[in-house]
């Protein structure tokens, strides 16, 4: 009998721990909400406040006028001697008809150029197994132009971010879609869980932050930038993405704004679609890839198509620079994710 007493005790202790957790944990979830809310807020006045009085030091600055003085004649010994410009590295040029997809990714890895100052290719991999070997009847291997790798300098930082990456340096940029509540500060870290679960003062928070991938470089920039955030109930963060699956959403939203801490871009989204989280669902489409070859681009653009959910008429091509954005979506699948891509507007591109 005094055990029975005992179990029972027990099972009543732990019975209103679990109500009490059960209690405590929409608390604690609006809690946080309103917190991040009020904190991106804060950080959005930030920004704007910058970029206002960015526009307006610019609007009233009063030139001010110099004589020149004259300039002397530089004699022979003046004038300096020009430095050769080094040669490009050029991809070679290799036959690879008929060659099967193994063969291929080699051929890839071999001409993977590391963009150093010496120009030199990875010497070793060790290629990935294929199960079914495919072969391409018209491959290509021509890379993407070689660009030197851009490091972010803080003295060109814009004046729209200076003051909130001081309060964070791992913020990278700014990511705004046309009339939309999406208007946030993009992180990037070398852990890529910590801000599913910290805001940007690093404090917990359920609402996480949008994310760019770690392996994404924001300022060369990578081919192609992923961008994640979480689907919350209040409608906070990248929610609205899952809007994109009617095409009279898209016609009103199809408009983004993503800076990197130096350079302002604009994109325009050309496709959404349903997928699942790749690294637990094989059969979901790997979205989330660098396409830095043309066959990769070309691939990875055909798959896009035949996911699209419609057509936006927006024509992109190897060369392009793109952004993948993406959220959670469970409605079909238990790992979920809804994309929408978009690529960069092109100099003097013009849409109706």
């Amino acid at each position: 009998m005094a055990i029975n007493k005992v179990l029972r005790i027990i099972l009543i202790i732990a019975a209103v721990v679990c109500f009490g957790v059960a209690l405590s944990y929409p608390l604690l979830y609006n809690r946080q909400s309103q917190t991040n809310e009020n904190n991106i807020s804060e950080y959005q006045a930030i920004r704007n406040s910058a970029k206002s009085a960015a526009t307006t030091a610019i609007v009233t600055a009063t030139p001010v006028v110099t004589t020149a003085l004259p300039t002397a004649t530089p004699t022979p010994t003046d004038i300096p001697t020009p430095t050769p410009s080094p040669a490009p590295i050029a991809a070679p040029e290799i036959d690879m008809a008929g060659m099967t997809e193994e063969e291929y990714r080699d051929i890839l890895f071999i001409l993977d150029y590391t963009p150093l100052s010496s120009g030199t290719p990875k010497p070793t991999h060790t290629p990935r197994p294929t199960a079914t070997p495919r072969v391409y009847e018209t491959p290509s291997v021509l890379p993407y132009p070689l660009k030197e790798k851009v490091e972010l300098d803080e003295s060109k930082i814009l004046p729209d971010f200076q003051e909130l990456y001081g309060m964070n340096q791992d913020l990278i940029g700014w990511i705004t879609i046309e009339n939309m509540t999406i208007d946030y500060p993009v992180v990037q870290s070398d852990d890529p869980d910590f801000y599913l679960t910290h805001g940007f003062d690093k404090e917990e928070n359920v609402s996480g932050m949008i994310i760019l991938d770690p392996l994404c470089d924001p300022y060369t920039p990578s081919y192609n930038l992923v961008i994640s955030g979480h689907h919350m109930n209040n409608g906070q963060m990248f929610t609205q993405l899952t809007d994109f699956k009617q095409k009279s959403f898209w016609k009103q939203h199809r408009f983004i704004e993503f800076d990197n801490l130096m350079e302002k871009k604009q994109f325009v989204i050309f496709a959404a679609f349903d997928s699942a989280d790749w690294d637990v669902d094989e059969q979901g489409f790997r979205y989330n890839q660098n396409v830095q070859y043309k066959l990769e681009c070309d691939q990875w653009l055909k798959e896009i198509r035949e996911n699209q959910l419609y057509d936006t008429g927006i024509q992109c091509e190897f060369g392009d620079e793109f952004i993948t954005l993406t959220t959670c979506n469970r409605a079909k699948r238990k790992n979920g994710r809804f994309v929408v891509v978009a690529r960069r507007i092109r100099d003097g591109e013009t849409f109706e």
